[in-house]
């Protein structure tokens, strides 16, 4: 390694904290890092396996707050420049570290049951923000949280040992897909300190919307799995398709596929009323699929209460279950589907020059964070500057290893 390229790789290994370089918890710290959120001992360390303590946690709550009350101002900030007042006028309560924290605040540390009932908390605030940065009252009103995991489907092997004052609180995490459930050795362990790094990854979680897949039971899933293709019958064939907030892979039966086309070809259909074509539609917003449910998210307000509108007079003296308005949930973008198709082809073209032997394993839009996501399976120096040298924040970049339950944010390692 030259001089050069010494001074580079020291420079980024300096960005970090130096004890969690091969940690498991190494992408939510140093995002948080990265976001100013997190804070070491003074030597370049985060001591990640250390019990965290209480006051440090407080101290955590209160910068990711103070973190998304500085996102919703910039967001309300680019907002008031629409002419159009817009009809959601929701307001969140103030929260603090020290009132998440109050009911332990004599205590050094937290155990893991303890913690997750502040997260909880942390979430149903998070949840509050969402709705009320929804720009449709009426949306905002139908809005609901994704569920991993149905809540009466939670189990963990030692979950009798849980509290059953915060039992809620674990459930709701764990079918939020914050923490895992379900398996045959996936213990919660509620009773033992939570680390510094346990904490960090289901805040991170909660803070960048992303889940975590229940654990699979060794024992059973396949057996369950042809017991249940035998008991129902059920010789409808399947394919496969892709969510588009985590990525994952799930298979999906062509009877559904079928029904999710015919609610796409109704929606586009109502949406020729405003742009005259689907193919218009791209340039002035998306359409995508999430847990089930078919997303329109438009760049313009104007445009999103005119399909309001629109879905409102179609749905006129139907039943509840019929209407489109209760079949999909609008909301607004950043940018539309051809916006995110230029992204796309950029990067494909970026990344076939910096990793010629490399291969992009799938790019979807994240409307949520307004970024491209795209998983690859080989990586290149400087990777994580390169990147945001060329796209800024649009791309967000995961590398899949040859562990398939592998999976690394290439811009934050």
């Amino acid at each position: 390694m030259n001089e050069k390229a010494a001074a580079r790789a020291a420079e980024e290994d300096a960005k970090g904290f130096k004890d969690v370089k091969n940690h498991w918890a190494a992408i939510p710290i140093n995002v948080m890092l990265e976001d100013g959120i997190l804070s070491g001992n003074g030597q370049g360390e985060f001591k990640p396996d250390d019990a965290l303590k209480t006051a440090d946690a407080a101290a955590l709550y209160n910068k990711l707050i103070a973190y998304d009350k500085a996102q919703q101002a910039a967001k309300a900030a680019k907002s008031s420049q629409n002419k159009k007042n817009t009809k959601n006028t929701t307001t969140v309560k103030d929260v603090t570290g020290e009132e998440l924290l109050a009911p332990f605040k004599n205590q050094e540390t937290l155990t893991r049951e303890e913690f997750a009932q502040t997260a909880a908390e942390y979430l149903a605030y998070k949840d509050e923000l969402t709705v009320a940065s929804i720009k449709s009252k009426t949306k905002a009103k139908e809005y609901k949280p994704n569920i991993v995991v149905a809540p009466d489907e939670v189990n963990f092997p030692d979950e009798k040992k849980i509290d059953s004052d915060y039992r809620s609180s674990v459930t709701t995490l764990a079918s939020r897909g914050i923490i895992a459930s379900g398996g045959d050795d996936n213990y919660f362990r509620p009773t033992e300190d939570i680390t510094r790094a346990e904490a960090v990854a289901m805040l991170f979680r909660i803070e960048k919307g992303m889940t975590v897949a229940p654990a699979t039971s060794t024992k059973a899933s396949d057996t369950t799995a042809k017991a249940t293709n035998s008991a129902t019958g059920d010789k409808t064939a399947a394919t496969t398709t892709k969510n588009p907030t985590t990525g994952n892979v799930t298979a999906k039966k062509t009877s559904e596929l079928e029904a999710q086309s015919d609610l796409e070809n109704k929606v586009f259909k109502k949406l020729n009323n405003l742009y005259k074509t689907p193919g218009n539609f791209q340039n002035y917003g998306v359409m995508y699929w999430q847990n089930d449910v078919l997303h329109v998210a438009f760049k313009s307000d104007d445009d999103l209460a005119q399909f309001e509108d629109i879905l409102a007079k179609n749905d006129k003296d139907k039943p509840a279950n019929e209407t489109l308005a209760n079949r999909v949930h609008l909301e607004t973008t950043q940018y539309s589907q051809a916006e995110y198709d230029r992204i796309e082809n950029n990067f494909r073209t970026f990344y076939a020059q910096k990793q010629p032997a490399g291969t992009i394993l799938g790019a979807y839009p994240s409307v949520a964070h307004n970024q491209l996501i795209v998983r690859v399976d080989k990586g290149f120096d400087y990777m994580n500057d390169s990147i945001r040298n060329a796209f800024g924040n649009k791309v967000h970049v995961f590398l899949v290893t040859d562990n398939a339950d592998s999976t690394t944010d290439t811009a934050k390692n």
